[in-house]
């Protein structure tokens, strides 16, 4: 978190200081959701977005400066998660270290489908890059990045979309 700048000139004339703050890293968020009841059954079994920058110095003028190289995979693995129909759950939800979209950050799916006796497993892959294809090319301070995936496997379909909002900020007197 940090706040602007702000100077007192006249401790008499300004008694409260208003300090605004808002975030300095990104926000990256990755819910599924079933599209479907019985008698299908959707477990995720991991979630894993692969290559992000992770290291760095913040100035508060230039803001992040990562070190090329250092990167980590964001991941949910375990335990295995049955979906409920039409309830979103989050499986990745972390702070990131701005920076922009590289065509190695690459987010995959692993989930299998039950219904009865019989079970599949697949698993979907797409770079940030395209999943945010025309809505944003970097992960930018105080903003937040969603990943919605749809699994609807009566249509044999899996869907997403994805959003950029802002967070906001918090007034401190």
């Amino acid at each position: 978190m940090r706040s602007a700048a702000f100077a007192v000139l006249d401790p008499a004339t300004t008694p409260v200081v208003t300090l605004n703050f808002s975030h300095t890293l990104a926000k990256l968020l990755v819910t599924v959701k079933a599209n479907a009841a019985e008698p299908y059954v959707i477990t995720v079994n991991n979630v894993t977005v692969a290559d992000l920058l992770s290291t760095g110095s913040y100035d508060h003028t230039k803001g992040w400066v990562a070190k090329d190289g250092n990167t980590v995979d964001y991941l949910y693995t375990s335990p295995a998660t049955a979906l409920s129909a039409d309830v979103k759950t989050y499986f990745i939800e972390s702070l990131v270290m701005p920076q922009a979209i590289a065509a190695t950050q690459v987010l995959t799916l692993d989930y299998t489908i039950t219904s009865g006796n019989y079970s599949e497993r697949f698993t979907y892959k797409a770079t940030l890059a395209d999943l945010f294809n025309g809505k944003s090319t970097d992960f930018k301070g105080a903003n937040s990045y969603a990943v919605n995936f749809n699994i609807a496997p009566e249509a044999n379909i899996i869907t997403f979309d994805t959003g950029v909002t802002g967070w906001v900020n918090t007034d401190s007197a």
